[in-house]
This record gives C-alpha cells, sequence and structure tokens, in this order.
C-alpha cells in the first residue's frame, strides 16, 4: 500500500513496460480508444497500469480475473486470449461497437458492459479496479463486501482530493441536479481502517503526509492489495 509520487515514476519510466505493451498488443484502431490515448499521454496512469496488471502479461499461469471499470485498451483483448478475463463496464468512454470488434479480434465475449452493481459477484482469483473508486463510484464499501468474500485478491487504486472538489452532476434516472463532494484522504483512511486485516502491508499513515501530486489538478493515488477469502 502506498501513494503514487514522482521517484516512483522516474524509476518505473526507466523501463517503461506499459508504453512497450502498448506498441506490442494494440492494433491502428486501438489509438482512437478514450482510455488508450491517456496511456499514451499519461507516465502516472502507465505506472499505475503496471502495478496492477503487469504480472498478468507475465508467464504462462492462467487466471480467472475480474477487470471493474477498467475501460478498452488495446491490451484488455490480448488479457483475454491470456486469462479467464472479464471487464465489466459502462463504456462510457467508447462505443459499444468498439467492444464488440475487439471481442470478435479475441475470439471470446469478455465484455459486460453494465455497471458492476447489477452483476451477480462470482469467484475470482483476482479482482481489479483501476481509477474507479471513489472518485467515479462512492460505493467502495458496497464493492469490497461484495468482492472480499469471493475474490483471492482484489488490487486498486483509489484517488481522493485533500483540497475540496465537487462536481454539479444530473441524474440519469430523474430530474435532479446533485452536488458530488469528492473523498479527501481523511475520509478514505477511515473507510480503509475497517479492511485494515486484508491489506497487504497496510499503510493507513500515509495519508496524513500525501507527497506532492504528479497531476495537474492535484489529486492523490493510492494503490492497494487486499487479501480475499474466495
Amino acid at each position: 500500500m502506498f501513494l503514487v509520487n514522482q521517484p516512483r515514476i522516474q524509476q518505473y519510466l526507466e523501463d517503461d513496460r506499459t508504453s512497450a505493451r502498448l506498441s506490442m498488443y494494440s492494433s491502428a484502431g486501438d489509438e482512437q480508444l478514450v482510455c488508450q490515448r491517456w496511456l499514451r499521454q499519461s507516465a502516472p496512469k502507465r505506472f499505475i497500469h503496471d502495478m496492477l496488471y503487469g504480472d498478468l502479461f507475465e508467464g504462462g499461469r492462467s487466471f480467472k480475473v475480474l477487470d471493474v471499470g477498467g475501460g478498452l485498451t488495446g491490451l484488455s483483448s490480448h488479457l483475454a486470449t491470456r486469462h479467464d478475463y472479464e471487464l465489466i463496464d459502462l463504456l462510457a468512454h467508447d462505443p459499444k461497437d468498439a467492444a464488440e470488434t475487439m471481442m470478435r479480434a479475441a475470439g471470446r465475449r469478455f465484455v459486460t458492459a453494465a455497471d458492476w452493481a447489477s452483476v451477480p459477484p462470482a469467484g475470482h482469483d483476482l479482482v481489479v479496479a483501476n481509477d474507479l473508486f471513489p472518485n467515479v463510484d462512492q460505493r467502495l464499501e458496497l464493492f469490497l463486501e461484495a468482492y472480499l468474500p469471493r475474490a483471492k485478491s482484489i488490487r486498486l487504486s483509489l484517488t481522493y482530493y485533500d483540497s475540496p472538489r465537487f462536481y454539479m452532476t444530473r441524474r440519469i434516472d430523474g430530474e435532479e441536479v446533485l452536488c458530488m463532494l469528492a473523498w479527501n484522504g481523511a475520509h478514505l483512511q477511515r473507510v480503509l481502517s475497517k479492511y485494515q486485516t486484508h491489506i497487504v502491508s497496510p499503510d493507513l499513515g500515509c495519508f496524513a503526509a500525501p507527497p506532492e501530486s504528479v497531476y495537474e489538478n492535484g489529486r492523490q493515488v493510492c494503490l492497494l492489495e487486499l487479501h480475499g477469502q474466495g
């Protein structure tokens, strides 16, 4: 468990493995995918991707993997050919046709275009949620309660802001305009403390002294892995 900082990114860039994988496994059409463009443009995102998924590109063993909200990239179809890999994503950034094209290329259906909470949880070796909780989806506790009993391991990147940040949003199932306040480190620490016995190398004190943000908008990102009971 640690917060992303510039020294870690600089060390990673000495061997930018995510960039190499994108070049190795992507097709020309993949470069139009929003999440692919973000990976190409952002060294912190490539570092985080390597931390969460990197070992899945190595070795010959196959795992049952669930990717929640990970988006579509040229690496998605490759993971689907190496592992029993499933992606649950609302596909907010790319058309469903892109997912259909990717699944045809992989030779199997592995994308479910849905809210993760609408899909009954099943057992997995590994569950990954990259850049989803709690900045996009504030249901972190519900997610952990659903998947800790069913997964052997859960890997998360958790984004928060220590300076107040909020968004005016509109409900898609109603006519209300809502204001969503992003979590801060203290909020995230309180929630994670409930699951401290599951966290690999827990360091909840890291939220008290965060490093200088590696992002222009000042956000902080915490990477952690939890042992599940599956």
